[in-house]
């Protein structure tokens, strides 16, 4: 069947609570779940029709060999009530199916009535984890840079002691730190160019 969502968004992963935003969606899953369960429960009943039936067949066949009686109104009355139980679960699951793009159209209503202050703090929250994201690079460069001269300094050394020349010194090659810098701040900034770009539209269209 087509959804309209597959997968969604957790915004308390964020330390954002929106009630609506939580019961819409649990509504989409409660039902997803009772659907599944249904069709399970559906699909369950239709093997076990067939071994029912397989079943009858083989005794049936043992009592023509046997000359018994044919008639067994006993396994017609079980095979009665399965097909009623699945008659059921397939209604069942035919109206969950049916419910369930209305509750995902309910939670996209409730995105639409609360989009302007939802996006807002999303916004708010995207934008400290950038300034959080820059200071904890900074801090990766800074330990990164104190390790890395450590080892400069004790390749050099290894060096020198196999072969000592009147000068000892450290290599200083920035490149591979600059270029690790430039990788890690790449898409920082492409995210916060983004936000910008999308804040600026917004307030235009507005």
């Amino acid at each position: 069947m087509s959804r309209a969502f597959y997968n969604l968004p957790e915004p308390t992963e964020l330390g954002l609570r929106w009630k609506a935003f939580e019961k819409a969606r649990e509504k989409i899953t409660r039902v997803e779940g009772r659907r599944r369960a249904a069709s399970q429960a559906a699909s369950d009943l239709e093997k076990k029709i067939r071994e029912e039936k397989s079943d009858d067949v083989r005794r049936l066949a043992q009592s023509i060999l046997a000359g018994e009686a044919e008639d067994d109104l006993s396994t017609a009355e079980d095979l009665d009530d399965l097909l009623g139980e699945l008659r059921e679960q397939r209604r069942l699951e035919e109206a969950l199916e049916q419910a369930l793009p209305q509750a995902e159209e309910g939670l996209r209503q409730t995105i639409f009535e609360n989009q302007v202050v939802w996006k807002s703090r999303a916004d708010k929250v995207l934008e400290k984890a950038i300034e959080s994201e820059r200071e904890a690079y900074e801090q990766a460069r800074q330990l990164a840079e104190t390790a890395r001269k450590r080892r400069q300094y004790a390749e050099a050394l290894a060096l020198w002691l196999r072969n000592p020349s009147p000068s000892f010194g450290v290599p200083s090659d920035v490149t591979i730190a600059t270029t690790v810098q430039q990788t890690w701040g790449d898409d920082l900034g492409r995210c916060e160019r983004q936000l910008h770009e999308r804040q600026l539209n917004e307030e235009g269209v507005a």
